[in-house]
């Protein structure tokens, strides 16, 4: 499985969630509950090692891991930016240097993911509810787009926001969709003023969406 990703200056990693070859450092166990599943210690431990390479691939050193922050976000080098996300069997990873980006976001899942009744309400506005009820987006991939958008503009706005704070709108140029977020909590609009594109791409029975806020 792979991706054709198109921002440069951005890196990514793939990591396997059932690979046996993968290895954490002392940081990034401590990062982990004791109490975790075998699932969610697989899946760990694959966002760390895609992590890991990708910052290696960068010209930085890893060699000492990434460690788990407030929120449970990795902590990362200095002078990095990145985001982790995993669905099934996959995990990913994607930095970029500080001096080109001020923060990224991904989020990957499954396209038959499962959900529960009254998710759409939770995570959708009506206009786009409308949008799913048409076709222009699937439940799912406004999901990702939402979690993407979340971990790329909490660390600059430091304080939790929900599904609700950012509503979504499609354009389609040249048979181009082109999926833009705006927020609609007014504090935030203020605070970050411009609109933001998300990209979305799906590469066999997984979606990822990627957000990035150019410095």
């Amino acid at each position: 499985m792979s991706f054709a990703w198109n921002n440069p200056g951005v890196l990514v990693q793939v990591g396997l969630s059932d690979s046996s070859e993968y290895s954490l450092s002392p940081r990034e166990l401590d990062g982990i509950a004791k109490s975790a599943c075998a699932k969610r210690f697989r899946e760990f431990r694959a966002g760390r090692f895609a992590a890991r390479q990708a910052i290696e691939r960068l010209g930085y050193d890893a060699e000492g891991g990434i460690g788990v922050g407030a929120n449970r976000a990795p902590i990362w080098p200095s002078g990095i930016c990145g985001s982790i996300s995993h669905a099934g069997t996959i995990a990913v990873a994607a930095v970029a240097k500080k001096d080109q980006l001020q923060s990224l976001g991904i989020d990957i899942e499954l396209v038959t993911r499962s959900v529960r009744s009254g998710f759409e309400i939770r995570v959708a506005h009506d206009r786009e509810i409308h949008l799913i009820r048409v076709g222009q987006i699937s439940l799912i991939e406004l999901f990702a787009a939402k979690e993407a958008i979340y971990k790329a503009f909490s660390p600059l706005w430091k304080k939790p926001f929900g599904f609700h704070s950012v509503e979504l709108s499609i354009r389609e140029s040249e048979g181009v969709r082109f999926v833009s977020g705006a927020f609609s909590e007014p504090k935030m609009r203020l605070f970050f003023k411009d609109d933001f594109f998300v990209t979305l791409e799906q590469s066999g029975d997984y979606v990822l969406a990627s957000v990035c806020l150019w410095s």
